[in-house]
């Protein structure tokens, strides 16, 4: 169970942010998938600072000594780091997706009217694509996500 949490959560989190960012595009005019991805990195190592804390706190009140043998509390205390935290983390992780309801339709008609929105791809001399960013700061709302594209 522990690898289907975790294969899942390495597949399904950069799918995710590709769909906020472009969400996100949508309702703004602007790409911000720099500031997404700093905080989203910013979150990650917060939370392994905080995992890294709660580990040693733990180990550290079960009474784990490196290098000897342990005793039944710090071998509890590591089978409950190692399966119990995870599996708490995970559940936690779920109850949030599931509020998640930005679906792969709507994430369709978003990308189609981004992709309209943007004639402005046009390739340089050099063959690389070049991305001038509309102007929205005189535009009204971005129109609402519809079936009409």
């Amino acid at each position: 169970m522990a690898g289907l949490g975790g294969g899942t959560g390495a597949v399904l989190a950069p799918s995710i942010q590709a769909d906020i960012i472009d969400y996100d595009e949508f309702t703004t005019g602007n790409r911000n998938e720099g500031a997404y991805l700093a905080v989203w990195n910013l979150i990650r190592k917060i939370s392994a600072s905080i995992t890294a804390f709660i580990v040693g706190l733990s180990l550290q009140y079960a009474g784990f000594e490196p290098n000897v043998e342990q005793t039944d509390t710090a071998k509890t205390t590591i089978q409950a780091l190692l399966s119990l935290m995870p599996a708490v983390c995970y559940i936690i992780g779920a109850m949030l997706l599931f509020r998640f309801t930005f679906n792969e339709k709507e994430h369709r008609l978003v990308r189609a009217q981004l992709d309209r929105r943007s004639p402005d791809l046009a390739q340089t001399p050099n063959g690389k694509i070049d991305h001038q960013a509309p102007d929205y700061s005189t535009s009204q709302a971005p129109e609402a996500i519809t079936d009409e594209t």
